[in-house]
């Protein structure tokens, strides 16, 4: 996950088809972070920094980061910055000798997200990117392909909070 915070940090990024339900956003655990808080499902390990929020449980992880950006992020500016994105996830995903294996629009906290599958070995990490104001909050979801995507993935993104 690191990579792609640097790879966007670096970038100056500021510029539907997800899994969220309404059921999955008001269970479970209450996290917290700079600026948000999402849900995690009840009894998984959370872990609060600086900068970020995660929680996990075995091989099944979710976490946000929040970033600054170098300029303000507007909504108009959202379907120029999905180019952006794609070369980056792609770019990740060559780097780590993975591959990106979908890419879509999706709504978190009231916004146009961009979400990316990225596969390498046996492992996906699927991030979703948020934008407000001048942060970037990039919500990530890890998981072993062969166990297929846990449900922690779309509660993430149907529960995550600016505030």
């Amino acid at each position: 996950m690191a990579p792609l915070v640097a790879l966007l940090a670096v970038a100056g990024c500021g510029g539907g088809g997800g899994h969220t339900t309404a059921t999955t956003a008001v269970t479970g655990e209450r996290v917290s972070g700079p600026g948000f808080v999402f849900r995690a499902p009840t009894g998984w390990t959370v872990k609060s920094e600086v900068a970020s929020a995660a929680a996990a449980q075995g091989t099944q992880s979710v976490a946000v980061y929040v970033l600054t950006t170098l300029k303000a992020y507007k909504p108009a500016l959202f379907t120029k910055s999905i180019a952006e994105l794609d070369r980056i996830a792609n770019s990740l995903a060559a780097r780590s000798k993975g591959q990106v294996t979908g890419s879509r629009t999706v709504t978190s906290a009231g916004e146009q997200a961009r979400q990316y599958d990225i596969q390498t070995g046996g492992v996906v990490d699927e991030y979703t990117f948020v934008f407000r104001a001048k942060h970037e909050y990039q919500l990530t979801c890890q998981w072993e392909a062969a166990s297929g995507v846990p449900a922690a993935c779309a509660q993430l993104v149907a529960s995550f909070r600016f505030g």
